[in-house]
């Protein structure tokens, strides 16, 4: 079964491509969280622009919306190398 963030990822990387930029609002952010907790990671919004991102193995890091953003797509590559979640169709 695909993931929320799993079956919008194409959506957000056509608008990106198309906009010539890459922009997250909040809607993408929480899809984007609930994911990234779902393998493994802890991410926290912090007061201002930054997000408090801890991953698997525990390193912890603040970066931007658009990172996180990234750092979500990285891991659903991963999983789909590994054959663990396929390819919204």
């Amino acid at each position: 079964m695909e993931s929320r963030f799993e079956l919008a990822a194409v959506r957000l990387a056509e608008r990106w491509l198309a906009n010539g930029r890459v922009t997250v609002s909040s809607d993408d952010m929480k899809i984007a969280r609930d994911f990234l907790e779902q393998v493994g990671c802890n991410v926290r919004e912090l007061p201002g622009v930054l997000i408090r991102f801890e991953d698997e193995h525990g390193h912890v890091e603040e970066v931007s919306r658009e990172t996180a953003l990234l750092l979500a797509f990285r891991r659903l590559v991963a999983q789909l190398r590994n054959g663990r979640a396929r390819l919204p169709r």
